[in-house]
């Protein structure tokens, strides 16, 4: 059925369980990626991230090209979840979103660092089924920890022995970064503000990480995008401004008048 199929139950779920924690694992990767990252999600580790502030765990967390966990394995705590546009409208969301950027000339905003041109469209601007490998990363909000204590190189050897043990990923500040990756943060900043209308929210990905980046990307307001839940809900409203007055019209549209004659009686039935 496709990651959206697979993922909007576990979206719906949240809805009516909001105090629930949840994980998404899947069948799409190297058989030793899906050993590691699964023992690394259903752990213990990522059951106490939130002793550590953080919503969102996974085995490996990488700014690069996107923000995304390896393998997209992740457990997730569901008051983040249901801050998320939901799936399905996530996916159609990043189709006019980089259409756009597209149209303002701003491709770098769709396209993986650096772009690889051979790559299939889809895969390198995030769009329809692959719009879920950067699904539960896309809300501001997002708090990240990571419970494969390891570097990843050792990830590919079965005979080094680990354990699951939460760790939250470090500040990043500004001498540790090439100019490509600060970029990239402006591009993910850019992003959550077309998507939500604000980009660093207290307690978020942005303050969590990039707040010693200069210029500091989280003090950033100038963004020359649309911002498509206003926008959605600026439509929404509309709509039901519209009703409204069409049920107004309708409330003072003239009645046909009855004329009585004498000793005439009328029955009126709801």
């Amino acid at each position: 059925g496709g990651p959206v199929k697979t993922l909007t139950p576990l979206y719906e779920h949240c809805k009516s369980h909001p105090q629930h924690t949840v994980s998404y694992i899947n069948s799409q990767n190297h058989p030793r990626l899906r050993q590691v990252a699964t023992k690394a999600v259903l752990s213990n580790a990522c059951l106490d991230m939130h002793y550590r502030g953080c919503n969102l765990c996974g085995m490996h967390f990488s700014m690069a090209p996107v923000f995304h966990y390896a393998g997209n394995y992740w457990m997730a705590q569901c008051q983040y979840i249901n801050q998320l546009m939901s799936p399905k409208e996530y996916a159609d969301s990043r189709v006019a979103m980089c259409t756009e950027f597209q149209r303002k000339g701003d491709d770098f905003m769709c396209e993986e660092t650096p772009p690889d041109k051979d790559m299939d469209k889809d895969k390198r601007w995030g769009l329809n089924a692959h719009a879920m490998e950067r699904w539960v990363l896309s809300h501001p909000t997002a708090n990240v920890c990571k419970s494969f204590p390891l570097p990843m190189r050792f990830m590919h050897n079965p005979d080094e022995p680990w354990e699951p043990q939460l760790v939250a990923i470090p500040k990043l500040n500004h001498f540790s970064m090439y100019e490509s990756q600060r970029q990239l943060v402006g591009f993910h900043m850019k992003q959550f503000y077309y998507y939500y209308g604000q980009h660093a929210p207290e307690g978020g990905i942005c303050q969590q990480l990039f707040s010693q980046i200069r210029p500091n990307p989280c003090l950033e307001t100038d963004f020359d995008v649309t911002n498509l839940l206003q926008q959605k809900r600026q439509h929404q409203k509309q709509g039901q401004q519209q009703q409204f007055l069409l049920h107004l019209q309708q409330q003072q549209q003239p009645q046909a008048a009855t004329v009585l004659q004498p000793n005439q009686i009328v029955s009126i039935s709801n």
